[in-house]
């Protein structure tokens, strides 16, 4: 398995943000992966997992013996599957939040399976 493991503090995500303010092509900074916002960064390259076997999934543990998982399944070139479980032993309500450009948010309570799937197909 050949994973690569980066973590970039909020201080260094923040300074890479204030360098790319205002710039069309801002340089490739965080070992080339995007900034997603001003947290702490922790990147992972599985990019020849999923050349080799087509599917990866993540573990992460959180506080109060809660777990998240994802699994990466490039399903045919261009065209990616992720699923998003939450697990835990309470009760929590679940929803996923729709964020669409130019449009109001839609929540969307998922809490029978706690499992949500995003489909990335590569437009032609």
């Amino acid at each position: 398995m050949y994973i690569i493991q980066n973590n970039y503090n909020a201080d260094t995500v923040k300074e890479v943000k204030e360098i790319q303010k205002g710039e069309k092509n801002p340089p490739i900074i965080n070992g080339g992966f995007p900034m997603f916002n001003n947290c702490d960064h922790t990147t992972l390259d599985m990019s020849d997992i999923l050349e080799n076997n087509g599917m990866q999934t993540l573990s992460i543990k959180l506080n109060e013996g809660a777990y998240v998982t994802m699994c990466f399944m490039e399903c045919a070139k261009g065209y990616y599957d992720i699923d998003i479980k939450f697990h835990t032993n309470d009760d929590y309500e679940t929803k996923a939040i729709h964020f669409e450009k130019n449009s109001p948010n839609k929540t969307i309570s998922i809490n029978d399976l706690n499992l949500l799937a995003l489909i990335c197909e590569k437009v032609r």
